[in-house]
């Protein structure tokens, strides 16, 4: 299949899944799709048509040998960058606060040894694209609790 003729999606899974590219191929029952290894989100990026990704992204989230699996669109513009972030900030502050923009899949604060942000960064990834923009538009600063964010 040529890329020109499909649409790429991300197929999330748990951070300790058991899934593999065969279960995934086997979900999809299509020998000659493409599929690429990811991990960030973990999962599977896959190439398949355009209206059948359409519709996996509509779904959002099936099963698959008894663990969820999480459709979302492979667009960068999904992730929102955010500065600012110090100790006082958690995921769930984060999460809080964005959940009702769209449905989140992943957060991320990068962390040293010492569980310190190592920078002054976050990663909120979205299912959707427009769930992102739409977040960014609506908190292009944001305070949670007492830190001033961007």
């Amino acid at each position: 299949m040529e890329e020109s003729k499909g649409t790429k999606i991300i197929i999330a899974v748990d951070k300790v899944s058991q899934i593999t590219q065969e279960d995934i191929r086997d979900y999809f029952k299509a020998e000659n799709m493409l599929i690429e290894v990811i991990n960030s989100p973990k999962g599977f990026r896959v190439l398949l048509e355009t209206e059948y990704a359409q519709n996996l992204l509509d779904k959002e989230d099936d099963t698959l040998k008894n663990e969820s699996i999480h459709f979302i669109e492979d667009d960068n513009h999904c992730t929102l960058y955010i500065k600012g972030v110090t100790e006082k900030v958690e995921e769930h502050d984060l999460s809080a606060v964005l959940k009702d923009q769209g449905k989140i899949i992943m957060i991320s604060i990068p962390k040293g040894a010492d569980h310190k942000p190592t920078g002054e960064t976050a990663f909120v990834r979205f299912y959707r694209k427009e769930s992102a923009i739409q977040a960014a538009k609506k908190f292009e600063t944001i305070t949670i609790n007492d830190v001033e964010l961007t």
